[in-house]
């Protein structure tokens, strides 16, 4: 059965969409059907995994195409008679890698999160009761299509934002991550977590829907990312954060487990720290993975349209034009990126097998 995990902050800047690429096609590497949900009406996900033109009609040419799916296309099939998910509302795109597919984002799905929110405040009634099927359709119609192509997981890329759309997909979703940058706002933004998912879990549990939605996203923990490493001795670990950035990264862990996690207890919707430590190696609950800033990687990672740690050194040294022990490093780097995002793919598997 496929498992939803939904990249949930509602602070933006803190690589939700470079992260949840580079997830799925370490996953879709190691073998696993993965399907990448593009959730943000930015649809930078979109862009980065298919290589889309910034020219506009190039893009409108694409979501235009006869065979070509996209996440408000599939939304929109509520409003059918008979919204069964077949035929091209099925569909979904290939990517570059074997085993990866995406669900294109569209900029409208804006107004179908918004009829989610009139829906949840007014669907109970009997004189909107035609809005009950509107919160839960999307996530059965993923689950659908995971029925339908085999997948065995499905990556949810959420905007940073409280909208009735990311209410309904992370309470749609088996699991969540909440990937933070090491500062003040994202501290901020783990507190208000705390508040934030209680709420959506008493709104969208008590709601009437045609769709139910199960309301069991289990927390698997936090990705702390975007620091600068800092090695002082050859043995140290490549991704040690430097002194001013460990100071929030021990911070937000702090307040993920003091403030968070009392609350997603009572919910019953945590990863419990047994299966946590049995599952992430050498971390302390509920660091799930570090991953330290790409620098210039990133940046030839998105003019290739691949992952960090899939970059060759032919391609480092067109972009980059860097040589001897410059390309060394960043030859390091790129594998120290694949050792990453292997070890954060097999932490996720072996913590929602």
């Amino acid at each position: 059965m496929v498992k939803i995990i939904s990249m949930f902050n509602n602070k933006g800047g803190v690589s939700k969409t470079t992260t949840s690429m580079n997830l799925g096609w370490m996953l879709a590497q190691k073998g696993y059907r993965t399907l990448l949900v593009d959730a943000d009406p930015q649809s930078n996900l979109t862009s980065l995994t298919l290589s889309l033109s910034d020219d506009d009609d190039a893009r409108e040419l694409f979501y235009q195409k006869r065979d070509s799916n996209d996440i408000w296309r599939l939304a929109s099939n509520y409003k059918q008679p008979n919204p069964e998910i077949a035929g091209e509302i099925a569909n979904i795109i290939s990517t570059a890698q074997d085993n990866l597919f995406i669900l294109p984002g569209y900029i409208q799905i804006e107004e179908f999160s918004t009829t989610i929110t009139l829906a949840l405040e007014l669907g109970g009634s009997k004189q909107f009761e035609y809005l009950a099927k509107v919160p839960g359709y999307l996530n059965y119609a993923l689950r659908r299509i995971a029925d339908i192509h085999k997948l065995d997981y499905i990556i949810v890329d959420m905007a940073p934002s409280l909208s009735g759309l990311n209410e309904v997909l992370l309470m749609g979703s088996d699991f969540f991550i909440a990937p933070c940058r090491p500062d003040f706002f994202s501290e901020i933004a783990i507190k208000n977590l705390a508040t934030i998912i209680p709420d959506w879990h008493k709104t969208v549990s008590n709601f009437k829907t045609d769709y139910p939605l199960p309301c069991k996203p289990v927390f698997l923990g936090l990705i702390q990312q975007n620091y600068r490493p800092r090695r002082v001795n050859e043995d140290d670990d490549k991704n040690k954060p430097a002194k001013s950035f460990q100071k929030w990264i021990d911070r937000i862990r702090t307040t993920t487990n003091s403030i968070l996690i009392p609350e997603l207890k009572k919910l019953d919707i945590v990863i419990s720290e047994e299966k946590f430590k049995a599952a992430v190696q050498n971390a302390i609950p509920y660091d799930l993975a570090y991953i330290s800033d790409f620098n210039s990687l990133v940046a030839a990672a998105q003019d290739f349209n691949k992952p960090i740690f899939t970059l060759t050194q032919e391609e480092l040294k067109k972009y980059t034009n860097l040589f001897g022990h410059a390309l060394r490093t960043a030859n390091e780097n790129v594998e120290k990126f694949q050792e990453t995002f292997s070890s954060l793919a097999d932490s996720v598997i072996g913590l929602t097998q």
